[in-house]
């Protein structure tokens, strides 16, 4: 079963579409405690999004950025998607690693500050 969600941007600059599988939406918040509807947010705020170079047979990609409406939340999630007809298809989300939040922090700070 497909869910979808628009996340209306709150710079107003425009809306984003968003579809899920409901069963692998369950299976994600029982293994990482994340909803993709929560998962979602972070595309209101600078992702670092990159090829999936472990995905086969469809392109996927990762982004990590931070939850929460202003961009500020201590919590940094990753989140796999493919485009699908012009949505983002989410695939999984968890938070991102020690590795991974090192990444984005130099990524975010040589392109934002």
């Amino acid at each position: 079963m497909k869910a979808a969600f628009d996340l209306i941007l709150d710079d107003g600059s425009g809306v984003l579409p968003f579809e899920w599988d409901t069963n692998k939406d369950l299976e994600n918040q029982k293994k990482h405690g994340i909803s993709f509807e929560d998962a979602a947010e972070i595309f209101q705020n600078e992702t670092l999004t990159a090829e999936d170079e472990s995905s086969v047979g469809e392109l996927r990609e990762v982004s990590i950025g931070r939850l929460g409406p202003d961009g500020n939340a201590p919590l940094i999630l990753c989140v796999v998607h493919t485009d699908r007809g012009g949505a983002y298809r989410l695939i999984s989300a968890r938070k991102a690693t020690s590795h991974e939040r090192s990444n984005f922090d130099v990524y975010f700070k040589k392109t934002y500050h």
